[in-house]
């Protein structure tokens, strides 16, 4: 990923994102939003929504909303050329439109990244500081997880949300609320609830905050959105091929010389 960049040099996205640090929250949520999206399996509904002519545009939570806009420069680059609140602006699509020429489809698959920090994680970190909440960032991060992954599970069981809720025992208002990436705070058990109507389980694994950035980096897999068993398969290592040994000839008889 990397922020559109102006003929003189100037990257008006890392302007706008420098002054949400006001508001630690707001700051957290988009800086979590942002990230998360380096994760090519969220580049997805709820989260990312088509707007036109290649353009995607990311909700993200607080009480002034933000939306980050971005297109895909080839299928392995993704731009993000624009941000706002939602409240003050809204989309300039005509404006945008010549940024995203060259723009690909959205279910173009991205080449991981390593666990090193990129040039654009060290960038947010520039832009952000120590003033985005760690405890927000990680819960926006979370939430928008929750909602990819319980969206693509509905969609593989065929199931609207009106039937999720029949099924679990609860409203279709808590279903789209848990499938809504801009809601945090998710009620454990009503989560469990609704997985177990879709024929799945929770899987937990606790984070230190300390260690939340190495671990997102490591991928951790995601089997609602990925297959399983491929990335099983792509991670074993190639057996070395065996090459029987020749077998090993006598010795021949020396030759006398003559004379």
């Amino acid at each position: 990923m990397q922020f559109f960049r102006e003929s003189d040099g100037t990257k008006p996205v890392a302007t706008f994102l420098r002054s949400l640090n006001s508001d630690a929250v707001l700051a957290g949520n988009t800086k979590a939003a942002i990230k998360a999206f380096q994760d090519d399996l969220l580049h997805r509904e709820p989260v990312a929504k088509s707007l036109s002519d290649g353009l995607y545009e990311v909700r993200i939570q607080g009480k002034d909303a933000v939306r980050v806009v971005f297109f895909y420069a080839s299928k392995c680059r993704v731009v993000v050329v624009h941000a706002f609140q939602k409240k003050t602006q809204k989309t300039p699509l005509q404006a945008l439109r010549s940024h995203s020429s060259e723009s690909c489809n959205l279910s173009s698959r991205s080449t991981r990244v390593s666990i090193m920090k990129t040039d654009f994680d060290l960038e947010l970190d520039e832009i952000f500081g120590d003033d985005s909440d760690e405890q927000a960032e990680a819960e926006a991060a979370i939430a928008i997880g929750i909602a990819v992954q319980l969206h693509a599970l509905r969609e593989r069981r065929g199931m609207s949300q009106a039937q999720v809720a029949e099924r679990s025992g609860r409203s279709q208002q808590a279903i789209s609320k848990i499938e809504n990436p801009t809601h945090a705070g998710h009620n454990l058990a009503t989560l469990q609830k609704v997985v177990e109507a879709l024929g799945a389980v929770i899987d937990v694994t606790i984070v230190p905050i300390e260690d939340l950035d190495s671990y997102r980096d490591l991928y951790p897999p995601k089997p609602t959105l990925e297959n399983i068993n491929e990335r099983l398969a792509a991670a074993q290592p190639v057996p070395e091929a065996k090459v029987s040994p020749l077998p090993q000839q006598p010795a021949r008889p020396r030759r006398r010389q003559a004379g």
